[in-house]
Parts: structure tokens; sequence; C-alpha cells
């Protein structure tokens, strides 16, 4: 019979060869192993993308975080997709939020702009301005 502070789930090809302790207290490199992760990913994930990793804790009088194992099991868990479930993607974010638009302007806004004698942004500035009139033009309507 199995303890109810560890688990048997042998994950070999993670490097974890004994019974997981449920219990235990793990820093970036226990929780490496248990995400199959290096230390450094964690570390730069946590400073840049918290939400990607079970939530740390930090005792009094340190910096470095800590896990405790059965927290970062049940975090996993929650991830966890049903068989013949398809994994969800992270949503996409619709070109009419607004996010500011990364990289070069396409080809089709630089020729419209360089027609008209006007830098991208402004164009960009005039058909957002159109489009606010003409809502507005059909209500009057």
């Amino acid at each position: 019979m199995e303890s109810p502070t560890s688990s048997t789930n042998q994950a070999g090809s993670a490097g974890i060869s004994e019974p997981i302790d449920l219990n235990k207290v793990v820093n970036y490199k226990g929780l490496a192993a248990l995400l199959l992760r290096t230390p450094d990913t964690l570390r730069v994930a946590l400073a840049t993308r918290p939400d990607t990793l079970p939530p740390p804790i930090y005792t009094p009088g340190t910096k470095s975080p800590l896990w405790i194992t059965g927290d970062v099991i049940d975090w996993l868990r929650s991830y966890q997709v049903e068989s013949g479930e398809k994994r969800s993607r992270k949503p996409r974010v619709c070109a009419d939020e607004k996010a500011p638009r990364r990289g070069a302007p396409p080809m089709r806004e630089r020729v419209d702009a360089q027609r008209l004698g006007i830098s991208v942004k402004e164009l960009r500035r005039r058909k957002k301005d159109s489009a606010n009139r003409q809502p507005q033009a059909a209500a009057a309507a």
C-alpha cells in the first residue's frame, strides 16, 4: 500500500527514479526535474511570464522561490487534457484591440501612404478617423 504523501508515478524519462514525496519543498532544480525544463529556463519564465509556472512560495528572509511538490503536481493536473480532447491554444489577439503593431508595415500600407505623400502612421490614423465617422453618418441618416 502506498503512503498518501507519495506518488508511485515513475517518471523515468524525467530523471526521477524514486517515488515523488508530495510534501517535499523544492527549489528551481527540483522544479526543473518535475517540469522537464532547465533551471535557467524556469528563472527566465518566472521573471517574464510568471503565469506559465506554478505559484511559488517565498519564505521570510529569502529571495529564492520554493515550490511544494504536491502543489506542482496539482497545477500540472489542472492542465491535463482528457483523451480525445484537443489542447486549447492561446487565444489570438484581434486586430481591433489596442495592441501595438510590431514589425514593418505591410507593403500595401507603405504604397498607399507613399501615394498620398504621408507616413504609414498618418495613413492609419486617417483610416481610423474615417471608420469612426461612418457609423455616426449612418446614424444621422
